[in-house]
Formats: C-alpha cells, structure tokens, sequence
C-alpha cells in the first residue's frame, strides 16, 4: 500500500529475540513500540492485534535486526473460523479433492465444528453447503463458525442441521459432493462401534448422493481402514477411486476419494486414472507438505 494512500490497512508487528539484547524490555513492549514507529511513518497503516492483514515479524539478535513479511501468507478460513477444529491443511486437502463446482450441493454428515464446509465455501463460495451433527453442542459451534464465515470476504456460510448421520434430513439423490471426518472411536464412540456404524452411515449417503455426480471424500485413522473398505468392496453403488495415507500429528490416517459408479463409469473413457497414493490433482509423491504449499497458494 502506498505511503500517501488513503486506504487503511492493517498490520501487526510479532518480534522474537535471541541472546542478550534488550533483555530489560519483554518482546509484547518491543512489538508495540515497532508497531507505533511503523504507524507514524505509515498514517495509513493501523494496528490490529486479532486478524491483521499483514505481520511483520522483527527478530532481534546480538548479530543485528531482521525485518519480515510474509508474502505468500494465507490467512486460513480470512479469519472467520472462531472454533477451531481439523488440521486446516487436510481439510483443505479433503475438500480439493472433492472438486466441488459452483452449482454443486455439499454436505458434511459428521459435521462437528464445520471446519470442511468452511473450508469448501473458502474454495468455492457458489456451492450450497450443509452440515448435519447428532452433537448438539458441536451443533451450535458449527453455527458459530457459519455466522462468521458468511462475514468474511470471499467466503460462504452454510446451513447447520442437528441430525443422526444414518437418518439425514436430506431428500433423495440431492447431493453432489460429501466431505466428512468419520469418527476414529477415540474422542466419540469405539473402533468396535464404527464396525456397525461406518456401513450404516455410508448406506444412508448411498440414498443421498446423486447417481450422476455423487462422490465422496472421507477421513478415518489406520484402525478403520478395514471397515469402511470391507463395505465398499461389499456393494456396487460405491467404487474406490483412490486413498491416501497421511499423518495428523503422530496418527496414520487415510483420506478416501469414492465415486458412484454411473459417475466412474462416465469419467473412466477420459482419464488416465490417478498415480498410486496420489489423487488426480497433486503431484506424486509430496504428501501432506505439498498440500501445504499449494494451499498458500490458491489465494481467493
């Protein structure tokens, strides 16, 4: 922004300090203090310390001062997630490889917080998301983050609905896209619960899904594995496009691409097929520190 521009843009300054310099003053004052010089050398820039469209990160060290900003920077979710939720990285992950288009219908079955519907209205705010959740108090959080998310530029709010993800008050074969962080049985329920619940829960978005579009883009931990793929091989309206194998923290987890099989069928004449552990848009073999890159990238 110019130095004679009128509009206003705000910024923060972050300083972090090595060795023995300054040591009488704590870094919050040091930050302060930069941030006052910058606005009184800059009348258009102003400070604010909760969702800044800009950091200056200052380091101070006995070899000498190193000023930094972050260009290519991006600000998750433009600030709008007020309850944190799933690793923001693989929910972008899950929900690019949802390939969701402008016209599509979206649902989360398993919503929780709404941090995928969040992250879909970020990447395509013309859908029509909805999110379902038996929980009523992720219910209300998931609501939360809607209110602010529809505040947000370049962004979408979405519908909140309190139900049981095997009985979805949603009418049949009206969703294009399904994007969901299945329970792992750890937090809610068991490994041994998900053995009955994983089917049912896929059954129900069987009769949701449209036979055309339908896919879906499902999230579980190692311990899982067995269940959600012993019930595809075991119907014929569900096909497994791909899986991936990521980590969240220190947990192995695998991120599934599903599509119906009249939309398989469709696309099958036309595509390659995808490289072994990699889905069609990323390239072989960068995982989880790629999807990173590429997500700081897709700027709105």
């Amino acid at each position: 922004v110019p130095r004679n521009s009128k509009v206003l843009f705000s910024f923060k300054v972050r300083c972090k300090r090595s060795g023995n310099v300054l040591r009488e003053h704590s870094t919050s004052k040091l930050s302060l203090e930069m941030g006052k010089q910058i606005s009184s050398q800059m009348s258009n820039w102003k400070v604010d310390l909760k969702e800044p469209e800009l950091e200056v990160f200052v380091h101070l060290s006995e070899s000498g001062l190193l000023v930094g900003i972050d260009l290519a920077k991006q600000i998750v979710y433009d600030g709008a997630a007020k309850v944190a939720g799933l690793d923001p990285v693989v929910s972008w992950g899950i929900v690019r490889t949802a390939d969701i288009r402008p016209q599509d219908v979206v649902l989360d079955p398993m919503c929780g917080r709404g941090i995928l519907l969040m992250q879909a209205g970020s990447v395509c705010p013309q859908a029509t998301l909805v999110g379902c959740d038996a929980n009523l108090k992720m219910v209300q959080e998931a609501r939360t983050n809607s209110m602010s998310s529809a505040r947000s530029k370049h962004h979408a709010g979405f519908e909140v609905l309190a139900a049981d993800a095997r009985r979805l008050p949603v009418r049949d074969k009206a969703v294009d896209a399904i994007v969901c962080d299945l329970p792992f049985g750890k937090q809610f329920g068991s490994v041994e619960q998900n053995v009955a619940l994983y089917p049912a829960v896929l059954d129900e978005l069987k009769r949701v899904a449209r036979p055309e579009s339908g896919r879906a883009v499902l999230l579980t931990n190692i311990d899982n594995t067995k269940t959600l793929e012993g019930y595809v091989e075991g119907q014929t309206f569900w096909q497994l496009v791909q899986k991936k194998f990521i980590l969240l923290g220190r947990m192995k987890c695998c991120v599934y691409l599903l599509a119906t099989s009249r939309r398989q069928q469709q696309q099958a004449s036309g595509s390659g097929g995808c490289t072994p552990g990699c889905f069609s848009w990323e390239e072989k073999g960068k995982g989880k520190q790629r999807w990173n890159k590429l997500r700081r990238l897709e700027r709105p």
